[in-house]
């Protein structure tokens, strides 16, 4: 699992994820910055201060991580499933919405997860839990 809460971690991922998916996350990223901290005058602004992050999923996670996320049966916290198709593949990106006031944006490779979870995560795209870009 790649956690990202600030720059710096985006910047330690350029390494490990295609240039593509670097470019989603400092999306992500700099949208939640906006909504939540560019008026902050703590530096350097981090997701996980203020209740937020952003997840990469790596192949095969395993389970006590995705029930640590809340993605295990019976999916309480999961607000929407989405699938995102980029030139390197599908990917589902989850909103996990534990509160009001906390949630985490989890990327995962369509077909490289434990097949209950996968199998979920089709059904919920649908059955229009999706906004498919």
């Amino acid at each position: 699992m790649l956690n990202i809460s600030c720059e710096k971690d985006i910047i330690q991922l350029k390494e490990k994820l295609h240039p593509d998916l670097i470019y989603i996350t400092t999306h992500e990223f700099d949208l939640l910055f906006e909504m939540l901290g560019s008026e902050q005058e703590v530096s350097p602004f981090r997701l996980d201060d203020n209740g937020y992050g952003i997840v990469w999923l790596e192949p095969e996670e395993e389970n006590s991580a995705l029930r640590s996320l809340g993605l295990a049966s019976p999916f309480y916290y999961v607000e929407y499933v989405e699938i995102y198709t980029l030139n390197v593949g599908q990917y589902y990106r989850i909103m996990i919405m534990y509160d009001n006031d906390c949630c985490r944006i989890i990327f995962s490779r369509l077909g490289t997860q434990n097949a209950d979870l996968e199998a979920w995560l089709k059904e919920q795209t649908r059955k229009g839990m999706n906004m498919v870009r």
